[in-house]
């Protein structure tokens, strides 16, 4: 994640120390926001990086459901930020695992991952004659 501005709540005045060129950014895509919403949005930043946004768009300055919720998020994604890479990584792998199964269906591989390491048991299949 980008940690220069972790967790930071941005008015105008905190924009506004922002270079040019991210400020634009933000109030492009803010004008692209439905009103009464509030956002999360996450930007790719290379391999392992990742920007993420939240855009309040309901105008309110009570604490809603939503805001706490958005809040709860935003406190997971910079504590947890490695578990969550991580637990992200398994599902896709799983996803493209399940391509791979046997006839009836079902799934019949394994994986095991540890320490970046991904060990895959396929299941045995009869050789072609």
């Amino acid at each position: 994640m980008d940690d220069d501005t972790l967790n930071t709540i941005f008015d105008e005045k905190d924009l506004a120390k922002l270079p040019e060129e991210e400020r634009k950014a933000i109030r492009l895509e803010g004008m692209q926001l439905q009103e009464g919403r509030l956002y999360l949005v996450a930007i790719p930043n290379g391999e392992s990086k990742v920007q993420v946004r939240c855009y309040d768009t309901t105008g309110s300055e009570l604490s809603t459901a939503a805001h706490m919720l958005m809040r709860g998020l935003l406190s997971v994604i910079e504590s947890s930020f490695d578990e969550i890479m991580h637990l992200g990584h398994e599902n896709i792998l799983y996803g493209l695992l399940d391509d791979i199964n046997n006839p009836d269906g079902e799934r019949n591989l394994s994986y095991e991952s540890k320490d970046n390491i991904i060990k895959i048991d396929f299941p045995k299949r009869d050789k072609p004659q």
